[in-house]
């Protein structure tokens, strides 16, 4: 590497600094060449959305109310029905109250039990954690010791049409 005096240091900072100052105006230019691409591409894309929007507007109206018309029939009736065509189904489903899975549910008194007959501190982890207490007692034990737990669910009712 050769030896640069201050001086030589000094100039070659102007120079580098004479190509950053053209990098930047060139990288202005090419933001500015963007944007007006940009613009001019999305004024193209809503042309085209636009006169596709013509042919699927008055379509999408008839759908929808066909559609209003089988749910609003499907919902009076209010009995499971499942109504195949050749390209569509038109269902009306009632899914029962119930329970569903909502993960581990330990029971505190048996937690703790287990863990003294274990000579562990329980108190600890008493609310129960659940990783804190794999790590206590084992995920083992602590399966044993565990139920699956469980939420109410609602009765649902929907009526809908689906293509095939």
């Amino acid at each position: 590497m050769a030896k640069l005096t201050q001086a030589e240091i000094k100039e070659k900072a102007d120079k580098w600094a004479g190509f950053e100052n053209r990098i930047t105006k060139i990288l202005a230019q090419e933001t500015a060449a963007l944007a007006a691409a940009e613009e001019e591409f999305n004024r193209q894309c809503e042309e085209i959305r636009d006169s596709y929007a013509l042919q699927t507007g008055p379509l999408q109206v008839k759908a929808d109310a066909i559609e209003k018309e089988v749910v609003d029939w499907l919902e009076a009736n209010g009995k499971p029905i499942s109504l195949a065509g050749v390209k569509a189904i038109a269902a009306y489903e009632i899914t029962p109250a119930g329970t569903v899975p909502s993960g581990r549910v330990c029971d505190p008194r048996l937690f703790i039990k287990t863990a003294e007959a274990a000579k562990k501190d329980p108190f600890p982890v008493l609310k129960v954690l659940l990783q804190e207490a794999d790590t206590l007692l084992g995920k083992d034990t602590m399966a044993k010791i565990c139920t699956a737990g469980s939420k109410a669910v609602p009765e649902t009712r929907s009526a809908y049409l689906k293509l095939k």
